[in-house]
Parts: structure tokens; sequence; C-alpha cells
């Protein structure tokens, strides 16, 4: 834990002692910044996506009981979801075709205030 906080503290020192314009890609002459390709953003999106997959399963063979908590946590998340989902729908859906009062009802009430009122 204590190397993370170290680690952010001096990233954070770095980023702010750095000038912009260097952590940017901005060059001397030019007000624009770097132009990266949307292709090579994909490609580095999907490298890092992959190495990270890799590092996961390097995980779970050098310590299976991570990764056996790591599934359960997925299910655990995915059930209470789901759960979540139905009462959700079961709520806001409500019954069809329910009527909040009929003729029969709203005439019995008519006349009972009537007999009050007289």
């Amino acid at each position: 834990m204590g190397f993370i906080l170290r680690s952010v503290f001096w990233l954070t020192l770095a980023s702010i002692i750095v000038p912009a314009q260097a952590r940017l890609g901005y060059d001397a002459n030019g007000s624009s910044g770097k132009e990266i390709p949307i292709a090579e953003q994909l490609h580095d999106a999907a490298y890092a996506a992959w190495g990270f997959a890799v590092e996961v399963g390097k995980t779970c063979e050098s310590n299976p009981s991570v990764c056996d908590a790591g599934k359960n946590l997925i299910t655990t998340v995915s059930d209470t979801g789901t759960s979540l989902l139905q009462e959700a729908r079961a709520r806001f859906t409500g019954p069809k075709n329910t009527h909040v009062a009929d003729a029969s009802t709203h005439t019995q009430q008519h006349k009972k205030f009537q007999d009050r009122i007289e």
C-alpha cells in the first residue's frame, strides 16, 4: 500500500513540474498537439487490453484462490444485477388491465356521499 501511495505522489509531482507542452506533445514552433491516428490509438488500446488479459491469466495460474474469488465476485454481482432488474421491471410495469374503480363502486360511493349531505 505504501508503494502505491509513494508512486501516486511522485507521479503527481512529476506531472505538475513538467510543463504541459511537453506532457501533451506540443512542439516548440507550433501550437497544436501531436496528431495520433485513430487506428494507432485503437491498436494501442487493444494491445493494452490483451496485456491485461495475459496478466490476469498469469495470476490465475499462480494463485488459483484469487481467480476463484474473482469468479465468485462476478457471479454474485451478475446475480444481484439480474434480480434487481427483475424487481425493477416488476415494479415499473405493474399488473396490466387493472381498474382503479369500477362503475358499481362509484355509484355506492356517490350514494354514501349524498346520504351524508342530506
